[in-house]
């Protein structure tokens, strides 16, 4: 249940309370495999909040979970979220996605599908590395 609504819900309340806390009012979300679509889904929900999302920045990252459970014949909850299906309010969120060429468990086509159900996106940033799978990553550096 990884992407169930309550799962979000309660992540998105700890990011309110640290933005309160600490006076914050931009974030830059990072997230791998899951966790990117994860990220994706509370970039649009903070805007909600005024809270400003400076960027999304995904690793090997999952960003169409629909697409996804069906190319790995997983079973998603009942009240599962997909960031694909938020795309008005992603195309307005600058993104930049780190692709493993060699990775077989989230291809680069599933970035690609995803970009093209975006409305005209402000910032979408592909960069694929020809050596990485999906867990190898702390082999490289990253400049974003």
């Amino acid at each position: 249940g990884r992407y169930e609504i309550g799962v979000i819900d309660e992540m998105l309340n700890v990011l309110l309370k640290i933005a309160e806390k600490y006076h914050i009012s931009d974030f830059e979300l990072v997230g791998y495999d899951g966790g990117a679509a994860v990220a994706l889904l509370l970039a649009t929900r903070l805007s909600g909040h005024k809270i400003n999302v400076t960027k999304v920045i995904t690793i090997a990252g999952i960003l169409d979970t629909d697409r996804y459970a069906l190319l790995t014949d997983e079973k998603l909850a009942e009240n599962s979220l997909n960031p694909a299906d938020e795309v008005f309010a992603l195309s307005k969120i600058p993104q930049l996605h780190f692709v493993g060429a060699l990775d077989k468990q989230v291809p680069a086509s599933l970035v690609k599908l995803f970009h093209k159900k975006l409305l005209k996106p402000i910032s979408f940033e592909v960069r694929t590395y020809p050596s990485a799978d999906h867990y190898n990553w702390s082999n490289f550096k990253m400049d974003y």
